[in-house]
């Protein structure tokens, strides 16, 4: 069985190849726009790990914390892209709070 948004993917990107087949090139603007369109608004939690470059047990971490806010499907673990965003956007290097004595 296929997952139906790796169809969905497939068929995109084999129907955009299409387009290229003159031999244009794409452009890194284009190609960062195609990115950004499919980017699912739902994550799985081996997708956030992977998105914030941490291991799974970190990401299961904050979320006992309360630090990173989780939805429960069943056994699975889904996290909104705009909360992990938002999670990542709120962590601060310690280095970079503190102000140089003059």
């Amino acid at each position: 069985r296929h997952h139906k948004s790796r169809c969905r993917l497939y068929r995109f990107h084999k129907g955009f190849r299409g387009d290229f087949r003159s031999g244009e090139k794409m452009s890194e603007k284009g190609k960062v726009a195609i990115a950004e369109s499919i980017k699912p608004e739902i994550m799985t939690l081996s997708e956030v790990s992977s998105h914030l470059r941490i291991h799974r047990t970190s990401v299961m971490r904050y979320v006992v914390e309360g630090r990173l806010k989780c939805h429960s499907l069943g056994n699975r673990r889904l996290f909104r892209r705009n909360d992990v965003e938002l999670f990542f956007e709120n962590q601060v290097a310690p280095e970079s709070v503190f102000e140089k004595e003059v």
